[in-house]
């Protein structure tokens, strides 16, 4: 499709008619266009390989003992990954070892083992104070989590209406002034239509005095 049939876009878009229908259909041509002579242009390589040349080449399961065992896992269980261990078992009495053999009558192995039993009873302590915490306050720390975020979300849709009103009001004032501006467009087409119908008359006639001159 010629570019000569359609007239150049206008930046006033509240005061010019809608654009030609075919103008979508003759640039996706003009697009089509490029891409077959880019396709067809030796010095041109579109296909995927060419980007990928200068990466580096993906690791094969053969180059990695790990990689290996775990595709074999997935294979043993047709694609599924295995179910991940289970936690140990809580016993208390594993967390220290008594003193064993000749050191079962060190005092100062026994003190350590005390010490290390302490430490760990601590810990427990610690543990099951925050569990019982978040039993108690966690479903209020939740609920309250949730609406702030409910808050925030509210906050956002009003900023965007705030914005959408915003965009409105911008194109609003555009239109009002390109329509305060329509008569004086409209005059200064028309003056430039009769300009060029006149100097295509003075092009002519100046043609014709020169052929005449020179017969």
């Amino acid at each position: 499709m010629p570019s000569s049939s359609f007239a150049p876009l206008d930046s006033l878009p509240y005061l010019d008619p809608p654009a030609h229908p075919d103008y979508e259909a003759y640039a996706i041509s003009l697009i089509q266009e490029e891409m077959q002579a880019m396709a067809s242009d030796p010095t041109v390589n579109t296909s995927s390989d060419h980007y990928l040349k200068s990466l580096p080449a993906p690791p094969s399961a053969s180059s990695s003992a790990l990689l290996k065992f775990e595709l074999g896992r997935l294979a043993e269980n047709n694609g599924t990954p295995p179910p991940s261990p289970a936690a140990p078992a809580f016993h208390p009495a594993s967390w220290a070892q008594p003193p064993k053999n000749a050191m079962s009558n060190d005092l100062q192995a026994w003190k350590m083992a005390v010490e290390q039993i302490k430490a760990k009873l601590e810990t427990s302590h610690s543990t099951l104070t925050n569990l019982e915490l978040q039993s108690t306050f966690g479903q209020s720390a939740w609920l309250t989590h949730n609406k702030s975020l409910v808050k925030e979300a509210k906050m956002e849709r009003e900023r965007l209406e705030a914005l959408k009103l915003q965009v409105d009001t911008i194109n609003a004032a555009r239109q009002s002034d390109q329509e305060a501006l329509r008569p004086k467009a409209q005059a200064l087409t028309r003056k430039w239509q009769e300009l060029v119908v006149k100097n295509m008359e003075l092009s002519k006639v100046n043609g014709d005095l020169k052929r005449q001159k020179t017969s």
